[in-house]
């Protein structure tokens, strides 16, 4: 007989319910505290009580928590379902450890007795490839499907475009175009008509293929003109409507912009290798690159294990291998590339990076040209707001872009090559690890941090108590900050959060050195203070020029919240304190 649970009813239904608000609220502790409250009082849980105890495990981050919940879970006479198994390997992608992911997934039909996966299982292994840039796997994944009698569904073959267009592999992305359309009408959606084809598009202007990419073009204007805009209900009111009417906006801005690449033609070619040439694509593990930053501080790394990651990471995520397949460069050109840019210490080296590869015959680049400043955004998006900006600099200053999703990284070098930007370097995978072991110490003018993710999940609120291992704006993040800012360097922290930049501005104001703060606000006078926290000061509005922000441009996000009526915007900036001798 299948256990469904020997709690109490209501007492453990009650306590499901509450766990599971915990978990959203990121309150690990009290959920924890809560759930040993009613074991010790004699009770069982049941099996919803332990699945609401490892989702909250999972939504803070905490896997090894995670593991051990559903260790007890099933020391407690149930056997975990695909529900539970899903949940887990959606808590390894998000940490970015993809590998433990799909051993979950491997591992599931092995059970006894056996747990197959169904199709939520294998969109979220599917989506994992998407976001961590693994082009290989997510085919063999979509591949398995037929094996596992799972029929592909709308999100299905919006995770297989993704991920064959994050590898530059047209081929392949046209073939499942055709295979979605010939599958079920419920399977495809007007959203993937006009979605899909605007990925083969960009996809074909970035190889060169114009007359793919119109045609591919054509059908996605096609199918958003006879769908009335992408679908979607043009009622107002709930958070639906608001999301699908951006969304077909966001659609319209896509289709617009590739026209415009279009039409401007082959007046100046796209230089696809040197788009890949400054991408540099680092670990995406969360969690435990934190943990190691703040207990030992940089670790030590090897500029040719650190040039081998990079050049695979770039191979297996982001179309160099396609790129190599194609003539656009070989290997070895790429690894000579990328091994001039990294100084022996593993830390980039700006003036080589931003310099043209067909310029790079000398190894040494002392003199070469006059270093422009570098300018960093962190967590960037899908990049419209730092492309604005390295267009608004050019001639004047570099732009640095760090972001862990690889699908928003494609979408960033997108821009940048469509744009033909030169003064954009693109830095994928873990922001903590990657400014503080690939960033050279006083390198940096300015760094922007423009609507970070909180680590709690309702707005406004205090987010002290929250929990979360992924979260990433932490003292040991803002010391790594200041040591890559160079003297009076700037960061400028914009959100629309005001209980997050209140906690931000205490994090900034209370760090220390001997005694000293390490950041010193900066005034601005144009700006209101709307409140003052440890010495730093919370503005509202938007910040300008000085603050790092070249001209005013709005992300993905900030038109997110614009379309949903949150206009309120406050931001932080501090400067580095000289440090004393």
């Amino acid at each position: 007989c299948f256990l469904v649970g020997r709690g109490r009813g209501g007492e453990a239904e009650t306590l499901a319910r509450n766990l599971a608000a915990w978990g959203r609220e990121k309150q690990l502790q009290r959920a924890v505290s809560e759930f040993k409250s009613f074991i010790s009082g004699g009770s069982m849980p049941t099996r919803r009580v332990f699945q609401s105890m490892l989702h909250a495990h999972v939504s803070c981050g905490d896997l090894r928590g995670a593991a051990a919940c559903a260790d007890e879970m099933r020391g407690a006479g149930f056997a975990l379902s695909v529900a539970e198994y899903t949940s887990l390997m959606k808590g390894h992608v998000d940490a970015g450890d993809l590998e433990s992911a799909e051993k979950l997934f491997r591992d599931m039909p092995e059970q006894f007795p056996p747990v197959y996966p169904d199709l939520r299982a294998a969109n979220t292994l599917l989506r994992g490839c998407v976001k961590l840039g693994e082009v290989e796997l997510g085919e063999h994944i979509y591949n398995g499907f037929e094996d596992w009698r799972i029929q592909p569904d709308s999100a299905t073959w919006k995770y297989l475009l993704q991920v064959l267009t994050q590898g530059l592999r047209l081929d392949q992305a046209r073939t499942a175009l055709r295979r979605m359309r010939e599958s079920p009408s419920e399977a495809r959606g007007l959203d993937n008509e006009v979605a899909l084809n605007l990925m083969v598009a960009r996809v074909a202007c970035l190889l060169g293929k114009r007359s793919v990419g119109d045609k591919a073009l054509q059908c996605a204007e096609d199918a958003f003109v006879c769908g009335g805009g992408g679908g979607g209900s043009e009622a107002a009111g709930s958070q639906e409507d608001l999301f699908a009417r951006l969304r077909r906006q966001e659609l319209a801005r896509e289709a617009g912009f590739l026209r415009q690449a279009l039409d401007v033609g082959d007046a100046e070619q796209i230089d696809l290798a040197g788009g890949l040439g400054r991408l540099f694509a680092f670990t995406s593990r969360r969690g435990e690159a934190l943990v190691a930053v703040a207990q030992t501080g940089p670790r030590r790394r090897r500029r040719p294990d650190v040039v081998a990651a990079v050049l695979a990471a770039a191979q297996r995520g982001f179309g160099l291998d396609e790129c190599t397949r194609r003539g656009f460069t070989d290997e070895d050109a790429a690894r000579a590339h990328y091994s001039r840019c990294f100084g022996k210490d593993a830390r980039l080296k700006w003036s080589r990076v931003f310099r043209r590869q067909d310029d790079e015959e000398e190894e040494d680049d002392e003199g070469a040209t006059e270093q422009l400043p570098t300018k960093v955004e962190i967590c960037s998006g899908s990049g419209d707001w730092v492309v604005a900006q390295a267009e608004a600099d050019a001639g004047v200053a570099n732009w640095v872009c760090a972001e862990l999703r690889a699908d928003r990284v494609h979408d960033i070098l997108s821009k940048m090559l469509l744009k033909r930007i030169r003064n954009l370097c693109i830095l994928a995978g873990d922001a903590a690890q990657i400014v503080s072991d690939h960033l050279a110490a006083d390198s940096v003018t300015h760094i922007c941090v423009n609507f970070p993710e909180p680590p709690q999940t309702t707005r406004n609120a205090e987010c002290e108590e929250a929990e979360s291992q992924l979260h990433l704006l932490t003292p040991a993040f803002f010391r790594s900050v200041h040591a890559v800012l160079a003297s009076k360097g700037r960061l400028t922290v914009w959100s629309d959060n005001l209980g997050y930049m209140r906690s931000l501005a205490r994090t900034i104001g209370e760090l220390r050195e001997e005694g000293s703060t390490l950041f010193r606000c900066c005034a601005q006078e144009e700006h209101a203070v709307g409140e003052r926290i440890s010495g730093v000061a919370v503005y509202r509005g938007a910040p300008g020029r000085d603050c790092g922000h070249a001209t005013h441009a709005t992300s993905y996000f900030d038109r997110f919240f614009e379309h949903g009526q949150l206009t309120e915007r406050y931001f932080i900036v501090a400067s580095k304190r000289k440090q004393k001798k």
